[in-house]
Protein backbone atom coordinates (compact mmCIF):
# COMPACT_ATOMS: atom_id res chain seq x y z
CA UNK A 1 0.00 0.00 0.00
CA UNK A 2 2.87 2.34 0.81
CA UNK A 3 4.38 1.84 -2.65
CA UNK A 4 1.02 2.44 -4.35
CA UNK A 5 0.61 5.66 -2.39
CA UNK A 6 4.13 6.74 -3.36
CA UNK A 7 3.43 6.03 -7.03
CA UNK A 8 0.10 7.88 -6.94
CA UNK A 9 1.70 10.90 -5.26
CA UNK A 10 4.54 10.93 -7.76
CA UNK A 11 2.13 10.71 -10.70
CA UNK A 12 0.10 13.63 -9.32
CA UNK A 13 3.17 15.81 -8.81
CA UNK A 14 4.65 14.98 -12.18
CA UNK A 15 1.35 15.48 -13.98
CA UNK A 16 1.24 19.02 -12.63
CA UNK A 17 4.79 19.54 -13.93
CA UNK A 18 3.81 18.25 -17.35
CA UNK A 19 0.77 20.51 -17.47
CA UNK A 20 2.69 23.64 -16.49
CA UNK A 21 3.52 25.82 -19.47
CA UNK A 22 5.51 28.31 -17.39
CA UNK A 23 8.63 27.84 -15.24
CA UNK A 24 8.16 26.42 -11.76
CA UNK A 25 7.49 29.08 -9.14
CA UNK A 26 6.99 31.78 -11.76
CA UNK A 27 3.75 33.73 -11.57
CA UNK A 28 1.48 34.23 -13.36
CA UNK A 29 1.20 30.68 -14.66
CA UNK A 30 -0.93 28.59 -16.98
CA UNK A 31 -1.57 24.94 -17.80
CA UNK A 32 -2.74 25.73 -21.37
CA UNK A 33 -0.07 25.68 -24.07
CA UNK A 34 0.52 28.64 -26.35
CA UNK A 35 2.04 27.60 -29.67
CA UNK A 36 5.23 29.42 -30.70
CA UNK A 37 7.38 28.88 -33.76
CA UNK A 38 10.54 30.65 -34.88
CA UNK A 39 11.16 30.62 -38.59
CA UNK A 40 9.76 27.68 -40.50
CA UNK A 41 10.90 24.78 -38.34
CA UNK A 42 11.59 25.70 -34.70
CA UNK A 43 8.38 24.97 -32.80
CA UNK A 44 8.85 25.56 -29.07
CA UNK A 45 8.24 22.84 -26.51
CA UNK A 46 7.74 24.46 -23.07
CA UNK A 47 11.09 24.59 -21.29
CA UNK A 48 13.11 23.97 -24.44
CA UNK A 49 16.60 25.42 -24.60
CA UNK A 50 17.44 26.83 -27.99
CA UNK A 51 20.63 28.21 -29.46
CA UNK A 52 21.78 31.78 -29.02
CA UNK A 53 21.00 32.68 -32.64
CA UNK A 54 17.30 33.32 -32.12
CA UNK A 55 15.77 34.87 -35.26
CA UNK A 56 15.23 38.62 -35.27
CA UNK A 57 11.76 38.02 -36.73
CA UNK A 58 8.97 37.67 -34.18
CA UNK A 59 7.68 34.13 -33.64
CA UNK A 60 4.46 32.83 -35.13
CA UNK A 61 1.76 32.37 -32.49
CA UNK A 62 -1.07 29.87 -32.28
CA UNK A 63 -3.52 28.18 -29.92
CA UNK A 64 -4.29 24.55 -29.20
CA UNK A 65 -8.03 25.25 -28.92
CA UNK A 66 -10.37 27.72 -30.61
CA UNK A 67 -10.18 31.19 -29.05
CA UNK A 68 -12.81 33.78 -29.85
CA UNK A 69 -12.30 37.49 -29.41
CA UNK A 70 -9.13 39.57 -29.17
CA UNK A 71 -6.00 38.79 -27.15
CA UNK A 72 -2.84 40.42 -25.90
CA UNK A 73 0.58 38.75 -25.78
CA UNK A 74 3.64 39.40 -23.64
CA UNK A 75 7.12 37.91 -23.81
CA UNK A 76 9.25 38.79 -20.80
CA UNK A 77 12.69 37.86 -19.49
CA UNK A 78 12.76 37.60 -15.66
CA UNK A 79 16.52 36.93 -15.62
CA UNK A 80 17.97 40.21 -16.91
CA UNK A 81 20.82 40.93 -16.91
CA UNK A 82 21.67 37.56 -15.27
CA UNK A 83 19.67 35.05 -13.22
CA UNK A 84 21.76 35.82 -10.12
CA UNK A 85 21.46 39.58 -10.58
CA UNK A 86 18.06 40.22 -12.13
CA UNK A 87 18.25 43.93 -11.39
CA UNK A 88 16.44 45.11 -14.53
CA UNK A 89 13.87 42.35 -14.79
CA UNK A 90 11.45 41.89 -16.20
CA UNK A 91 12.80 42.79 -19.60
CA UNK A 92 9.94 43.27 -22.04
CA UNK A 93 10.66 41.54 -25.35
CA UNK A 94 7.21 41.89 -26.85
CA UNK A 95 3.88 43.46 -25.99
CA UNK A 96 1.38 42.69 -28.74
CA UNK A 97 -2.28 43.64 -28.38
CA UNK A 98 -4.88 42.85 -31.03
CA UNK A 99 -4.21 39.16 -31.65
CA UNK A 100 -7.05 37.21 -33.22
CA UNK A 101 -6.99 33.46 -33.78
CA UNK A 102 -8.34 31.42 -36.66
CA UNK A 103 -11.95 30.40 -36.11
CA UNK A 104 -11.61 27.07 -37.92
CA UNK A 105 -9.04 24.39 -37.25
CA UNK A 106 -6.00 24.31 -39.54
CA UNK A 107 -5.82 20.77 -40.93
CA UNK A 108 -2.87 21.41 -43.23
CA UNK A 109 -0.19 18.75 -42.96
CA UNK A 110 2.66 19.79 -40.64
CA UNK A 111 0.82 22.92 -39.49
CA UNK A 112 2.62 24.25 -36.42
CA UNK A 113 -0.65 25.15 -34.68
CA UNK A 114 -4.30 24.18 -35.15
CA UNK A 115 -5.43 27.78 -34.60
CA UNK A 116 -2.78 30.26 -35.81
CA UNK A 117 -3.01 33.91 -34.81
CA UNK A 118 -3.12 36.99 -36.99
CA UNK A 119 -0.84 39.70 -35.60
CA UNK A 120 -1.64 43.39 -36.01
CA UNK A 121 1.78 45.02 -35.64
CA UNK A 122 0.23 48.50 -35.66
CA UNK A 123 -2.21 47.82 -32.80
CA UNK A 124 -2.32 50.56 -30.18
CA UNK A 125 0.01 49.80 -27.28
CA UNK A 126 2.38 47.55 -29.21
CA UNK A 127 5.99 47.32 -28.03
CA UNK A 128 7.70 45.61 -30.98
CA UNK A 129 9.43 42.27 -30.63
CA UNK A 130 13.15 42.19 -29.98
CA UNK A 131 15.03 38.92 -30.04
CA UNK A 132 16.73 37.43 -26.96
CA UNK A 133 20.38 38.36 -26.52
CA UNK A 134 21.51 37.33 -23.02
CA UNK A 135 25.06 38.30 -22.01
CA UNK A 136 27.62 35.80 -23.34
CA UNK A 137 28.75 34.73 -19.86
CA UNK A 138 25.27 34.45 -18.36
CA UNK A 139 23.52 31.17 -17.62
CA UNK A 140 20.35 30.58 -19.62
CA UNK A 141 17.61 33.17 -19.46
CA UNK A 142 13.93 32.19 -19.42
CA UNK A 143 11.74 33.85 -22.02
CA UNK A 144 8.11 33.54 -21.00
CA UNK A 145 5.18 34.08 -23.35
CA UNK A 146 1.84 34.88 -21.72
CA UNK A 147 -1.49 35.30 -23.52
CA UNK A 148 -4.45 37.16 -22.01
CA UNK A 149 -7.91 38.01 -23.27
CA UNK A 150 -8.01 41.68 -24.28
CA UNK A 151 -10.98 43.66 -22.94
CA UNK A 152 -13.03 45.63 -25.45
CA UNK A 153 -12.13 48.86 -23.62
CA UNK A 154 -8.43 47.99 -23.33
CA UNK A 155 -5.87 50.74 -22.93
CA UNK A 156 -2.31 50.64 -21.69
CA UNK A 157 -2.28 51.53 -17.98
CA UNK A 158 -0.77 54.92 -17.20
CA UNK A 159 2.14 53.40 -15.29
CA UNK A 160 3.20 51.45 -18.40
CA UNK A 161 2.79 54.01 -21.15
CA UNK A 162 6.50 54.83 -21.15
CA UNK A 163 7.48 51.34 -22.32
CA UNK A 164 8.63 51.30 -25.91
CA UNK A 165 11.20 49.90 -28.32
CA UNK A 166 13.84 51.87 -26.43
CA UNK A 167 12.50 51.42 -22.89
CA UNK A 168 11.98 47.79 -21.90
CA UNK A 169 13.52 47.24 -18.46
CA UNK A 170 11.77 46.72 -15.11
CA UNK A 171 8.47 45.66 -16.63
CA UNK A 172 5.95 43.85 -14.42
CA UNK A 173 3.49 41.70 -16.32
CA UNK A 174 1.38 40.84 -13.25
CA UNK A 175 0.93 44.51 -12.38
CA UNK A 176 0.12 45.38 -16.00
CA UNK A 177 -2.49 42.62 -16.13
CA UNK A 178 -4.06 43.74 -12.87
CA UNK A 179 -4.23 47.43 -13.82
CA UNK A 180 -5.56 46.65 -17.31
CA UNK A 181 -8.06 44.14 -15.88
CA UNK A 182 -6.91 41.35 -18.14
CA UNK A 183 -7.97 38.49 -15.88
CA UNK A 184 -6.12 35.19 -15.79
CA UNK A 185 -3.53 33.93 -18.25
CA UNK A 186 -5.23 32.09 -21.12
CA UNK A 187 -2.18 30.20 -22.41
CA UNK A 188 1.59 30.29 -22.05
CA UNK A 189 4.92 28.89 -23.18
CA UNK A 190 8.57 29.49 -22.41
CA UNK A 191 12.02 28.74 -23.72
CA UNK A 192 15.61 29.24 -22.60
CA UNK A 193 18.49 30.91 -24.41
CA UNK A 194 22.19 30.97 -23.52
CA UNK A 195 25.68 30.50 -24.86
CA UNK A 196 26.18 28.17 -21.90
CA UNK A 197 24.68 24.75 -21.07
CA UNK A 198 23.07 26.00 -17.86
CA UNK A 199 19.39 26.57 -17.17
CA UNK A 200 17.79 28.64 -14.45
CA UNK A 201 15.35 27.60 -11.77
CA UNK A 202 13.31 29.43 -9.19
CA UNK A 203 10.92 32.35 -9.11
CA UNK A 204 10.85 35.53 -11.17
CA UNK A 205 14.27 36.68 -9.98
CA UNK A 206 16.16 33.39 -10.12
CA UNK A 207 19.10 32.81 -7.78
CA UNK A 208 20.10 29.25 -8.63
CA UNK A 209 21.24 27.28 -11.63
CA UNK A 210 21.35 23.63 -12.61
CA UNK A 211 23.26 21.74 -15.28
CA UNK A 212 21.38 21.88 -18.58
CA UNK A 213 21.36 20.22 -21.95
CA UNK A 214 21.43 21.66 -25.42
CA UNK A 215 17.71 21.12 -25.84
CA UNK A 216 14.95 20.02 -23.50
CA UNK A 217 12.33 17.53 -24.60
CA UNK A 218 9.75 18.90 -22.19
CA UNK A 219 7.91 17.62 -19.13
CA UNK A 220 6.61 14.37 -20.65
CA UNK A 221 10.09 12.86 -20.79
CA UNK A 222 10.67 13.81 -17.15
CA UNK A 223 7.45 12.08 -16.20
CA UNK A 224 8.41 8.88 -17.99
CA UNK A 225 11.84 8.69 -16.36
CA UNK A 226 10.53 9.45 -12.89
CA UNK A 227 7.75 6.88 -13.12
CA UNK A 228 10.21 4.24 -14.25
CA UNK A 229 12.40 4.99 -11.23
CA UNK A 230 9.46 4.62 -8.84
CA UNK A 231 8.37 1.31 -10.33
CA UNK A 232 11.89 -0.12 -10.21
CA UNK A 233 12.30 1.07 -6.65
CA UNK A 234 9.04 -0.70 -5.64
Amino acid sequence: MHYLTTIATTVTLLASTVLAQTPSNFTPSSSAKLDLRFGSNTTITPGQQIGINVPAQQPSVGAETALNGTYILFIVDPDAPTPTNASVSQYLHWLQPGLRFASTRNTTANAFSPYPATINASATGTVPYVRPQPPPTSPAHRYIALLYAQPSNFSVPAAFQSFSATNRTKFNVSMFAAQARLGNVVAANYFLVSNMTTTTTGAGNATSTRPGVAQSTGGAAVMQMSLAAVVVGA
